[in-house]
Parts: C-alpha cells; sequence; structure tokens
C-alpha cells in the first residue's frame, strides 16, 4: 500500500444512487418541429405540450420494459410539464412515489411547449404526484424573451445532484428531458465517458441507468462522521473534466439577473457545498429502453 500523504477527498459507496434517466415520449411539439421546422416551437398552441398518441405508446411500452426487467424504482423524480407528468404516469403508474421537481425541467424560456402549468391545474389530473417541492402555483422561471443557456442549465443540474444525494432512496427514476439530461451527463456537470451514456443524444421515451456516487466530501470530515466504524472507504482525488467544448459553446451567452424566483437562485438555495460526485458510470442492471 502506498505511503504518504492522502487526497483531500474521499468517498464511500453507502453513498451511491442508480439513476435512471429518461426522456419523455413524443410530444405534439416533436412532432411539430419535424413537420415544421424549429419555428414551430414557438407556436402558442403548444403550451406545455402533451403527449401525441405515439408518446402514450412509448410510456406504454416503457412501463412494460420496467416491469419485464423488473426494474426495483423505489422513487421517481419528474419534470412538472404534462409531456413528462404524463410519461411518468404511464410508464409507472400510480403506485410509485412521484415527486415534481423543478430541477429536472427543460431548458426554458422562449418556447411555449415548455412553459410550465399552474400547478393548481396539473395537480388535478395527476393527484398521485408530490408537488410540495414546487413553490409558486405559476411558472416564474419561464421567460417569453430569454432562453436559458447551457451553464444554467448545468446549475440546476448540481444542484439536483444534491437533492438526489439529500434522498434516502437508491434506486431512482428520473423523467425529464433531453437538453437537461444531456447536459446532466456531459462536461459541465457530471462528465460521463462512456459513450452509451454520453455520445448519442437521449430520444423519445428512451432510459439509460447509471451509478452516480463517490460523494466528495473532505476527508476530515469523512473521518468525523465515522467512516471507519464497518464501512470500507477509498481515497481518490476530485474527478476533472474536460469542459472545453461546452466553454466554447456558451462563452458568447450573457449571465442573467440573479432573482428569488429564478432558476439560479434555486440551484443557491439547495446548497452551496462543495460536495458533487466522481463516480458516474453505466448500470448492468436492466437494458436501456
Amino acid at each position: 500500500m502506498a505511503t504518504g500523504t492522502p487526497p483531500a477527498w474521499s468517498f464511500s459507496l453507502v453513498d451511491c444512487k442508480q439513476l435512471y434517466l429518461i426522456r419523455h415520449g413524443q410530444g405534439h411539439h416533436n412532432t411539430a418541429a419535424r413537420d415544421r421546422g424549429r419555428a414551430a416551437y414557438k407556436d402558442p398552441t403548444l403550451l406545455d405540450a402533451r403527449l401525441d398518441h405515439v408518446g402514450k405508446e412509448q410510456a406504454n411500452a416503457l412501463g412494460d420494459h420496467i416491469r419485464m426487467h423488473r426494474i426495483p424504482i423505489q422513487l421517481v423524480v419528474v419534470s412538472p410539464l404534462r409531456r413528462t407528468l404524463e410519461t411518468a404516469t404511464q410508464a409507472f403508474g400510480t403506485s410509485v412515489p412521484m415527486v415534481a421537481v423543478e430541477l429536472v425541467r427543460e431548458a426554458h424560456g422562449a418556447h411555449p411547449c415548455d412553459k410550465r402549468s399552474p400547478v393548481s391545474e396539473i395537480r388535478k389530473d395527476f393527484p398521485h404526484v408530490d408537488f410540495s417541492f414546487i413553490s409558486t402555483d405559476e411558472d416564474t422561471w419561464h421567460n417569453d424573451d430569454r432562453r436559458e443557456t447551457i451553464r444554467e442549465v448545468a446549475e440546476r443540474g448540481h444542484a439536483f445532484l444534491r437533492f438526489i444525494r439529500s434522498r434516502p432512496e437508491r434506486n431512482i427514476a428520473v423523467v425529464s428531458h433531453g437538453v437537461f439530461l444531456e447536459t446532466l451527463v456531459g462536461g459541465l456537470v457530471l462528465g460521463v465517458v462512456d459513450p452509451r451514456v454520453s455520445a448519442e443524444r437521449f430520444r423519445n421515451c428512451e432510459m439509460r441507468a447509471i451509478v452516480v456516487g463517490g460523494w466528495t466530501i473532505p476527508a476530515s470530515s469523512h473521518a468525523a462522521a465515522g467512516a471507519g466504524s464497518g464501512s470500507s472507504a477509498s481515497i481518490v482525488p476530485r474527478k476533472k473534466h474536460s469542459v472545453a467544448s461546452e466553454q466554447r459553446a456558451i462563452k458568447d451567452e450573457a449571465a442573467p439577473p440573479t432573482r428569488k424566483d429564478t432558476p439560479a437562485a434555486a440551484a443557491a438555495a439547495a446548497g452551496t457545498d462543495a460536495a458533487r460526485p466522481v463516480i458516474a458510470v453505466p448500470s448492468t442492471d436492466g437494458p436501456s429502453a
């Protein structure tokens, strides 16, 4: 065994979480954009777009896949947009605890399809979903004139990981959106290098399973918390990520003003500690849908 001063960060496998990352099924806005181009995203009739008939079939097929492989989901974290709520409900039914969390929304602003409906309305259609983590009835995050930047989505990604770490469940499904999920596994957040997870865009209703863990905390705090009391721990350096491509993509984007009801403020409220996972690897527990 090597001697000398160990790195300043340590982790315990006890903290590992298995995440099943799921993009929503095909929505009316996806079909409109395919038929009419990206200008369709500006269509006000597609406000908080729902699943179309293909998307509903995709969600049902995903549910069949999960049951066939007996994937042990303990919690579903779902974006509060209608297409994700519909996907989660059709795939998992109403027996699995389901919580709506703004942090896993799609990049928002400028596109009516990504604007959330009032909670007072969607709660009627999804009474089995816990909406207590959403602080406002109306969508105060959406800006008709400004689209959220990738760096801002990444800030939400880090806040989401802190939320996940705080949960007692170990096997968690996350029903979200393409831009959020791709940013989460990308270099600005998790930095997953395995092409099975990060090389291609998420297809509608595709599920990719990963294990995240190795939450970095100061080694002194780890010892104080009783790391030596029966559980093994490894000493690892903080993982370094290459973010050159993401930096090039966002270098010309301006930072938004900070307000209490913005995603940046929500991310800050979720915690500002340095804890983050240093492990993000594909899971072998059940094939992808």
